[in-house]
């Protein structure tokens, strides 16, 4: 009826009345979001993102949820400045075993609240970026950001796993987390969409032990706007654990990454595999040069060095960055 006033309209009792049982119906929807955050955000997700498996349901544990599906148990903390935790089941608890995923650095946080079909759910400070944790059925976690609003301008949210990690890129695009010489989980291909289904433009930027997502929406992005990473966490040595590394100097990545000197770094590499793998080694690595050269464009945009590493009882081949005069990189 305050509506009715402003106008200055003047009506019967009647229509008066309808028109404050109007103003006084909230939608479903409308409604769900001023109560519920976490079964919003899931209901968003489940809408705009794609399907990669159900949702388990989180256990409560002195605080903390622990989820246990597929062969992986993870640990979502009630305290957003902890990190997630994943294990492999039948590893036990051993830390050097364990997987620590930490939220964004660039997110702040309210303690996590559950939705009602599993999903994890930090609600972002004064209507800043959230961020919801589902585990699947498979094992993996998803950790997605949930960007509230924009300006058309890029959105980057770091994940930084310590200084005793290691951040491998493979030959087909595809990210690994290493600790202690072992590959420990996969960081799956990113993704983003708007609130209309529409993919945003993403990637990632790796260094030593950090991942950034980049999400890149245009003017005609609908906000908000959900991206993963999703991280499958597997056995300490899923690739074998046995390989040999080739680190290349300042000078030596600047030649590489401006096309000269693959093919001898390359080489390098190969004549360092043992036998009985050293034809295989041939066979991946030669195939490798113009990676190596976008490996190494990467790393000097960093300031960095790159270091080739072959774990050959997997045939496969990983580029990394890293500094510091005491590694190597002069």
């Amino acid at each position: 009826m305050s509506d009715t006033r402003r106008r200055g309209l003047v009506g019967t009792i009647a229509i008066a009345t309808t028109l404050a049982l109007c103003a006084s119906y909230v939608p479903a929807a409308a409604a769900l979001t001023a109560e519920d955050p976490a079964d919003a955000a899931a209901s968003l997700i489940d809408r705009v993102a794609p399907f990669e498996g159900e949702v388990v349901q989180p256990a409560s544990t002195d605080g903390d949820l622990r989820i246990e599906s597929g062969t992986t148990r993870t640990i979502v903390p009630a305290d957003a400045d902890d990190p997630l935790v994943m294990f492999t089941q039948g590893e036990g608890t051993d830390p050097d075993t364990q997987l620590e995923v930490p939220l964004p650095e660039e997110v702040t946080v309210e303690s996590p609240t559950v939705a009602d079909d599993g999903t994890v759910f930090y609600d972002g400070v004064e209507d800043s970026t959230d961020v919801a944790v589902q585990s699947l059925d498979d094992g993996s976690v998803r950790l997605q950001t949930i960007i509230p609003e924009g300006d058309g301008g890029t959105h980057r949210y770091t994940y930084d796993f310590g200084e005793d990690s290691r951040i491998l890129q493979g030959e087909a695009g595809e990210i690994f987390v290493e600790q202690n010489g072992d590959i420990v989980a996969e960081v799956a291909t990113p993704w983003a969409y708007d609130a209309d289904g529409v993919a945003v433009p993403t990637n990632y930027i790796v260094d030593e032990h950090t991942i950034v997502q980049e999400i890149s929406p245009s003017s005609d992005t609908a906000y908000p706007v959900v991206a993963d990473p999703k991280f499958i966490k597997g056995y300490n040595g899923w690739f074998g654990g046995s390989f040999v590394a080739a680190r290349f100097t300042i000078s030596e990545t600047i030649r590489i990454a401006a096309g000269g000197g693959a093919a001898g770094a390359i080489g390098t590499l190969i004549g360092m595999v043992p036998n009985p793998y050293a034809i295989a080694a041939g066979t991946v690595l030669k195939a490798i040069g113009a990676t190596l050269v976008v490996w190494a464009g990467g790393a000097r945009a960093l300031n960095k060095c790159v270091e080739l590493r072959y774990y050959y009882t997997a045939k496969k081949a990983y580029g990394l960055y890293y500094s510091g005069s005491t590694k190597g990189c002069r």
